[in-house]
């Protein structure tokens, strides 16, 4: 296994910015870890390139995190992300059969880079020639990890969440996709680094809303939270598969049988039918639930655009 550090390509999206501001509601530093599989073995000289060139795109990613008293932002150094590349002198990765989306981390934590960074070797490939890694670099925010069979690659991603959600991410490895296979296009859509600022609320205004918010009302301490998932002894992960097309008859009955105000997404389909069925097994049911986050379109003037709201998970019984 090899190490590279890779520099994004200038000029970038932010060329003459020093910083990406990072306001409190941005402050989430924990990572998004991925894995994507394909069935090819990938040349990494050209998957590379198509990295720095998506760097450009989204600069801050090479970014790193700087606190000056309260007022937190990613610094827009010159420095490198972290890529890791593991041949596997295998067939395929045998990642096993299993079709869920979300697998085991023990199962995936191999084709993930952990976050400390002891630098290696470099290939003996010219064309893989970049500086070498900095021995801060475990202070990155994204890392990479490629894991390569001889007819498929996994490329292993983390990305720390300041750098944006899921969603950000999502973008950020699409155009990654676009940019190996030669599209040099517009990015779509182009990101904003744009943060808006809130006041402070009044006393009056967070009791209003705090009974809303108990995610961040009654947090519990990091150390009590853990003895509480300790004491989870009894539970036991149920891994089930829904096809879109069963979701989507799920909806229309749904839809068919009650007068809504607003037309549930697949995703209110699927929460309501897995709530519905552990309903039937507990003594007190479930009436209300909060989605950590979720996604509504709404036509305001016109201008047809997305909004994230973010809640709590939480079940509340009669």
């Amino acid at each position: 296994m090899y190490t590279i550090a890779v520099k994004p390509k200038t000029p970038t999206i932010l060329d003459g910015e020093t910083s990406v501001k990072l306001p409190a509601y941005d402050l989430w530093t924990g990572y998004i870890e991925n894995v994507h599989v394909i069935p090819a073995r990938i040349d990494v000289p050209r998957f590379i390139r198509a990295i720095e060139e998506t760097l450009q795109i989204y600069p801050h990613a090479a970014g790193q995190i700087v606190r000056s008293g309260d007022q937190w932002t990613i610094s827009l150094a010159d420095s490198p992300i972290v890529v890791d590349i593991e041949d596997s002198d295998t067939t395929s990765l045998k990642l096993g059969e299993q079709p869920w989306v979300l697998q085991p981390r023990a199962d995936l934590g191999r084709f993930l880079r952990t976050k400390d960074c002891q630098p290696s070797r470099y290939p003996p490939d010219l064309a893989l020639h970049h500086s070498q890694p900095d021995p801060g670099s475990s202070h990155c925010l994204l890392f990479v990890k490629l894991t390569i069979a001889h007819e498929e690659t996994a490329i292993g991603v983390s990305w720390n969440h300041t750098l944006g959600d899921a969603t950000v991410l999502l973008w950020f490895m699409q155009l990654l996709s676009r940019r190996y296979q030669g599209d040099d296009g517009p990015p779509i859509p182009v990101p904003s680094f744009t943060k808006r600022s809130f006041s402070s609320p009044d006393v009056a205004l967070v009791e209003a809303y705090s009974p809303l918010m108990l995610h961040l009302s009654e947090a519990c301490p990091a150390a009590e939270m853990g003895q509480r998932y300790a004491a989870n002894k009894g539970a036991a992960e149920v891994a089930f598969k829904v096809t879109t097309k069963q979701l989507r008859m799920l909806r229309d009955r749904i839809v068919e049988g009650a007068s809504l105000e607003v037309r549930p997404s697949l995703q209110d389909c699927l929460t309501a039918y897995i709530v519905n069925v552990i309903n039937r097994y507990i003594e007190v049911p479930i009436t209300q639930l909060t989605n950590v986050a979720s996604e509504t379109r709404l036509s305001l003037y016109g201008d047809r655009r997305l909004y994230r709201s973010v809640g709590s998970i939480r079940a509340i019984g009669e």
